[in-house]
């Protein structure tokens, strides 16, 4: 069976309206983030840093960037240039999920309104929002972040 009839069978029995979809690993992924990468702070610190209560008040905008990279840099033991620059080359390394376009673009044209959420920070956000084009970000009916 294919996804579009999936799509088909799950609207015409009625019991889906909506689908919310996450930016951050289902929509978009870091090509770079692997034990094996090559990042200032190693991929496993950095999967704990992004957990962290600290980067939750950054996601929500109590925190600065500085003032994140300091705070998480004493509760991790590394450098904040390792957190900052970690950042940046994880940023550099987003990709948009284009299969998973596609099934949006197929369950979009079944009726089903198409949302797309995220906990991150606004200077994060600004960046996603140029790793799209237009015609993709019009895939969702709303967007909503923290």
């Amino acid at each position: 069976m294919a996804s579009t009839d999936v799509c088909n069978a799950s609207t015409n029995s009625g019991l889906y309206n909506a689908i919310i979809f996450d930016l951050g690993g289902v929509i978009s992924t870091w090509s770079s983030l692997s034990p094996e990468s090559p990042l200032p702070a190693p991929a496993n610190v950095f999967r704990r840093i992004l957990s962290s209560s600290h980067w939750f008040e950054y996601e929500k905008g109590n925190l600065a960037k500085d003032e994140v990279y300091s705070l998480i840099a004493k509760q991790f033991a590394v450098e904040p240039a390792a957190v900052e620059n970690t950042c940046q080359i994880l940023s550099d390394s987003l990709q948009t999920n284009k299969k998973i376009l596609e099934v949006i673009r197929e369950l979009k044209e079944t009726g089903l309104s198409i949302y797309a959420m995220s906990n991150i920070s606004a200077p994060d956000w600004e960046m996603l929002k140029m790793k799209m084009t237009p015609a993709e970000w019009a895939l969702f009916d709303h967007t909503f972040t923290s």
